[in-house]
């Protein structure tokens, strides 16, 4: 009967050892995966960089944009301001000279 306990157990190894087997196979496939997915990463992060770094002279763009909307504005205020003071004096002369009547 013993002899019949260490044939049962030298199968149950068997059985084991090709388990094993079968999972460093396992093992061996997802360090493939996992090298495929840090390649990947590495791409995306590549790509993020290049994102930020758009971004960010998107946002500097934006600004000068707005900085220069702002001194537009500004001036155009001003010509608007400088034409009502030079038609005030253009009425005022035709009224002393009494070519216009208002």
């Amino acid at each position: 009967e013993m002899r019949g306990d260490i044939t049962e157990m030298r199968g149950d190894i068997t059985a084991i050892q090709g388990e094993m087997s079968e999972m460093r196979g396992d093992i061996t496939e997802m360090r493939g995966d996992i090298t495929a997915m840090q390649g990947n990463i590495g791409n995306i992060e590549q790509r993020l960089d290049v994102i930020e770094y758009k971004q960010d002279r998107t946002d500097k763009r934006l600004g000068n944009l707005e900085f220069a909307v702002k001194v537009s504005e500004k001036n155009i205020r001003s010509d608007i301001h400088t034409l009502r003071d030079e038609m005030d004096t253009v009425i005022t002369l035709l009224k002393m000279h009494k070519i216009v009547q208002i």
